[in-house]
């Protein structure tokens, strides 16, 4: 039996592609795969997923979606275009919009709304009947529909026990009624419970929390997507004519220990061929650097310990990408594999930084501000940073993986980097 597209679509919110294929509904063979666009439509703590203004453009590892590419194996791709988050809006509010979101051509829309209803007093009906509307409206596009329910509220943003009721009723209404739409629905609330652990205000998530959010919503659509990331396997050079989509840079697999330790690194081992490591406002901290093979091509192993003694600590592994590929190329972007486990560190980010008059930068999981460390789990997956566009005018293009540290805040760890690649987009 086959599907068209519309029918695939519908029958993949309902039952999801592994559901289809174990029901004998269709083989693998014929499958249409799901563009890796992901909409993301709801209130402040979806506006807070990306910031940036054009050239600049990041997403933010206290927001849920930044974290979608590295628990879905580089599957899930999140582009700030797609933010179609608006800090404050209630239910109503996020409902007028929905046309904007219907618009846009990611195939998936994740919606996190209703806690601002609360203090705007709205019926639990009103709610409902907000969010029931906008999902059929979204339906009606052929949109697959996936909501996060609602999350906890504390400290200065905990609400009234009158208030918290309805709270509870939306989130169960959500939880029960949604899927019975062909909703999928993501709960992680109990996970996220301490307020204070999980949130910079009572309300809005912290990288603590937002990891948890990210990897919930990514365990719950990843089924959806089958065509990953480009990371390299293999070295292959970036040529307009015959390997536009070569890697840019000269060593993507990593490979060799001639690389450049700068003496604000604090750093000793060695580094691959054609990356260097610094510091910058990096006194207290030390790192020990070294190698280990890897699936494809070898691995760049940096180990963390010590305690920053100044704001805006930063660490970086670099290396410059040759500015006429990346004229050639036009439009690039910066994809790896990166393993993280690190105990006080604010942030770990995949950066393009381009220089072109002004220092401009594209940010994958940009870290938030200074005692907001992430959780010590261990995280191992993708990253890939939004696009950066290469004017002819431009001087300088660097690849780079960032960790940031807190003032007084001990840092220790393990990062390891492979499949480090600028690729045309």
């Amino acid at each position: 039996m086959s599907l068209t597209p519309n029918d695939m679509l519908s029958a993949l919110a309902s039952i999801g592609l592994d559901g289809i294929i174990a029901n004998g509904l269709i083989s693998t063979a014929g499958v249409k795969p799901l563009n890796r666009k992901v909409a993301i439509y709801g209130d402040s703590r979806t506006a807070n997923c990306s910031s940036g203004t054009a050239p600049n453009s990041f997403t933010e590892n206290y927001g849920y979606a930044s974290w979608l590419g590295q628990y879905s194996g580089g599957r899930i791709c999140f582009d700030p275009a797609y933010n179609f988050g608006v800090g404050g809006n209630t239910t109503a509010q996020w409902a007028a919009r929905v046309n904007d979101v219907i618009a846009s051509d990611a195939d998936i829309v994740v919606c996190l709304i209703s806690t601002n209803d609360r203090t705007a007093d709205f019926t639990l009906a009103q709610t409902q009947q907000n969010i029931e509307a906008t999902v059929n409206k979204l339906k009606a596009a052929k949109k697959i529909v996936v909501f996060i329910a609602e999350t906890p509220r504390g400290g200065a943003n905990a609400l009234t026990p009158a208030r918290q009721v309805v709270h509870d009723q939306t989130r169960d209404w959500i939880k029960t009624y949604l899927p019975k739409l062909g909703v999928r629905v993501v709960d992680v609330y109990d996970q996220l419970l301490d307020t204070a652990a999980n949130t910079v205000d009572g309300l809005h998530p912290n990288p603590v929390g937002a990891r948890v959010i990210g990897e919930g919503l990514a365990k719950q659509i990843q089924d959806l997507f089958d065509s990953p990331a480009m990371l390299p396997r293999f070295s292959s050079l970036f040529d307009a004519t015959t390997n536009r989509f070569g890697q840019l840079n000269s060593n993507a697999l990593l490979t060799g220990t001639a690389g450049t330790l700068v003496g604000s690194a604090n750093t000793n081992g060695v580094v691959a061929d054609g990356y260097s490591v610094s510091g910058s406002s990096w006194s207290g901290m030390t790192v020990t650097a070294s190698k280990e093979v890897g699936l494809n091509g070898e691995r760049q192993v940096l180990k963390f310990s010590g305690t920053p003694t100044s704001t805006g600590s930063l660490y970086t592994f670099e290396q410059v990408v040759p500015i006429a590929s990346a004229k050639a190329a036009a439009s690039i972007k910066g994809v790896a594999h990166i393993l993280f486990e690190m105990t006080g560190c604010l942030g770990v980010s995949l950066d393009l930084r381009v220089v072109d008059g002004a220092t401009s930068n594209v940010k994958c999981c940009d870290r938030y501000q200074e005692g907001f460390p992430m959780s010590s789990v261990k995280v191992s997956g993708v990253q890939e940073t939004p696009v950066a566009n290469i004017s002819g005018t431009a001087t300088e293009v660097k690849i780079r993986v960032s960790v940031y540290g807190s003032q007084n805040l001990p840092m220790s760890g393990t990062i390891k980097i492979s499949q480090l690649a600028a690729i045309a987009a």
